[in-house]
């Protein structure tokens, strides 16, 4: 097996984690929620690729549900990314619309509706994304040996996480 190695994947994350912590409001909540998903999402995929690459055989449902369940996550990984930088933009936009109109809170009618309706939708989709992938990652749940199933807990307890800050995005979006 090769070395594990990480410099440009953590670089990013160090990046995005740096700009979490600074003193501007993008990203915020949303996006940290989106990253929880996608690496829940990242968490069962690897689980499914781990089973299907066990040096002994794995029984045919097993082999098809890992199969299934990975591309699944595949997808759910790829649309919490895009959560990751669409909750951003979209926050973003809703304030340079709020500060453009003099308003301390979020605008209303026609612009400021769809900004505020796209800070409500984005959330949302990573519940409901969330939600789809623990559905997935406990279909994995009865092929995972020990070792595995410590993975599977630590990935439905991020989409937990993924889904709670989400709501709560949601929860403050439609009170502004």
């Amino acid at each position: 097996m090769a070395p594990f190695a990480l410099p440009h994947a953590a670089w990013r994350i160090d990046r995005f984690l740096k700009a979490l912590a600074s003193k501007q409001p993008v990203p915020g909540g949303g996006a940290a929620a989106a990253l929880a998903g996608a690496m829940g999402a990242a968490l069962g995929e690897m689980t499914a690729r781990v089973l299907l690459n066990r040096k002994k055989k794995v029984p045919p449902a097993a082999a098809r549900v890992a199969r299934q369940t990975a591309r699944q996550f595949d997808r759910l990984r790829r649309r919490f990314e895009a959560a990751v930088r669409a909750d951003a933009k979209a926050y973003a936009d809703w304030a340079v619309s709020a500060q453009r109109s003099g308003t301390v809170s979020l605008p209303g009618r026609q612009a400021g509706g769809r900004l505020k309706r796209r800070a409500i939708e984005i959330p949302m989709g990573i519940c409901e994304d969330a939600v789809e992938g623990a559905v997935w990652l406990r279909k994995l749940k009865p092929f995972a040996g020990p070792h595995l199933s410590a993975d599977i807990e630590a990935g439905l307890a991020l989409f937990r996480g993924a889904f709670l800050a989400a709501d709560a995005m949601v929860q403050v979006n439609l009170k502004g």
